[in-house]
């Protein structure tokens, strides 16, 4: 998957190559809020880079378990994701 943050919403396509042709992403009439309430959680023991984005409340939101290709990705990425649930307007990634 491909993911893109822009203002507190992570919208996400099948591939860059889709983002890229201009093809609405997956996410196109329900993209993830991430002002209604998630939390980042980082494992650092993870040897493969993965890193969980999970509602804060059981409303039924799903839980987006997530891989970066690099540790310094991953966490860049948690720290845009903490950044976007606390202040979503100023989030773009």
């Amino acid at each position: 998957r491909y993911f893109v943050l822009d203002g507190g919403k992570l919208r996400y396509w099948h591939s860059e190559t889709e983002a890229a042709a201009g093809r609405p992403p997956s996410t196109q009439d329900e993209p993830i809020v991430l002002e209604r309430g998630y939390e980042v959680l980082v494992d650092t023991a993870d040897a493969k880079w993965g890193f969980v984005l999970r509602p804060t409340t059981a409303d039924g939101r799903r839980t987006w378990v997530l891989r970066a290709p690099s540790e310094e990705l991953r966490l860049e990425w948690a720290r845009k994701l903490t950044l976007a649930c606390i202040s979503p307007s100023r989030s773009t990634y």
